[in-house]
């Protein structure tokens, strides 16, 4: 069963716990790095919740192409935070893991690079 539950009491709580972790990933990343995050997390939250392209961009009020080109990360083509609210409750189950995980994965890459200059220095 897919879960396009929208209006959940519980959305509002993990929206704004989603919100607190993009504020500081704000303090540790620059704004083209934070933009393609976001966009790889709501795309692998969309998968996850089998909520295809055409009806989330239905759901935040987009075309299909626009959205496809802002999961992509391209430049100058960014998610919205507003829009992104619009979506049913179960991409939200889904997308705070995604971005954590995507998150994990871009320091643990950044810690292996250090640690490797320093075993050169």
């Amino acid at each position: 069963m897919h879960a396009y539950v929208v209006g959940h009491p519980m959305l509002a709580e993990v929206a704004m716990g989603l919100v607190f972790v993009l504020f500081k990933l704000l303090t540790s990343a620059d704004t083209q790095e934070l933009e393609q995050f976001l966009a790889f997390a709501v795309r692998d939250a969309l998968n996850a919740a089998h909520i295809p392209i055409k009806v989330a961009a239905l759901c935040m009020g987009i075309t299909e192409s626009q959205l496809a080109k802002q999961l992509r990360g391209e430049p100058s083509h960014h998610v919205s935070l507003t829009r992104l609210i619009r979506l049913p409750f179960g991409f939200w189950l889904f997308f705070g893991p995604a971005l954590i995980q995507i998150i994990y994965r871009k320091r643990m890459e950044e810690m292996k690079t250090l640690s490797e200059v320093k075993r050169g220095a």
